[in-house]
């Protein structure tokens, strides 16, 4: 059992059923906008390769939550020793990052399947007696308390929480990255490209109203490859994306959100940077980098 790949330390742009998750009690920082804000010129964009957003300054990026996942590793590995049980440390590879797939694929080579490096693995299966789960989460069956973790994950995770470090994903950059998404996605004028891309859709033989709505929940994307049906929509989609240039409508719009939000929130966001950088610096010396 390997705890650690069940914390969460970055908030990356990915598909909406999971981004659901990152509401903090149902509040939105954008409750007080009276109005849409203006863009300038919108980009053709035909994937989000090399864009990045504003509110990403403030947030680890996934190769910096990847470091973040090593340090706690080692942190709970030296922790389990103290105490007399061995823990294997972990190294953790580089996930989705925050535009990854953020407004639906973008390359149908490989359908909606997730590419082999951004496939979750699965933690490894261990037996853990009842004195090493307590060591290791305060709890002799293993459960953790989401967001206050107890035992060795738990003073790991408090380490790296410490001298004015922030661990992972600060509050503040988690909410204007869940709330420019929804608002931006709201947006009429994202609703518009939608509605063409709905249509270009449609001529191709496809009902959906949104890229977020492909592909249907009767459509698999676990299977070992992509079927001849998901290849041949996806193939629809990112054509459709490109003609209507959904992505640089939906990029542009979103990071004028993201910027009057950063405005509105900055102390807030200067000091989730500080903390991001303290943090780095605390995990670089757990790391040996």
């Amino acid at each position: 059992m390997d705890l650690l790949n069940s914390s969460s330390v970055a908030s990356p742009g990915i598909p909406s059923g999971r981004r659901a998750a990152l509401a903090i009690a149902g509040l939105t920082l954008l409750a007080g906008c009276s109005s849409a804000p203006a863009v300038g010129d919108i980009p053709t964009l035909t994937s989000t390769a090399g864009i990045h957003l504003p509110i990403e300054q403030y947030m680890p990026s996934s190769a910096q939550a990847a470091r973040v996942t090593d340090a706690l590793s080692t942190l709970t590995a030296q922790c389990m020793h103290q105490h007399g049980f061995t823990y294997p440390v972990t190294r953790a590879v580089a996930g989705i990052g925050v535009l990854d797939r953020r407004y639906g694929i973008t390359d149908a080579g490989n359908g909606y399947h997730l590419p082999a490096g951004q496939l979750p693995s699965p933690p490894p299966v261990a037996a853990h007696s009842p004195a090493e789960l307590t060591a290791l989460t305060g709890d002799s069956q293993g459960r953790t308390r989401p967001g206050d973790p107890a035992g060795c994950l738990g003073e790991a995770q408090h380490k790296l929480d410490s001298g004015g470090a922030t661990y992972g994903t600060s509050p503040i950059a988690r909410q204007v990255d869940h709330d420019s998404f929804d608002a931006s996605k709201a947006d009429s004028r994202v609703q518009a490209v939608f509605a063409q891309w709905s249509a270009c859709m449609k001529d191709a033989g496809y009902r959906a109203d949104s890229p977020m709505d492909v592909p249907p929940d009767s459509m698999s994307v676990t299977t070992p490859k992509p079927s001849a049906a998901e290849l041949a929509m996806a193939t629809a989609d990112v054509a459709c994306k490109r003609r209507t240039n959904l992505v640089g409508v939906w990029f542009t719009v979103e990071t004028a959100y993201q910027r009057q939000l950063i405005d509105q929130h900055a102390d807030e966001l200067d000091r989730a940077r500080a903390g991001l950088a303290a943090e780095l610096k605390l995990v670089d010396s757990v790391n040996g980098g």
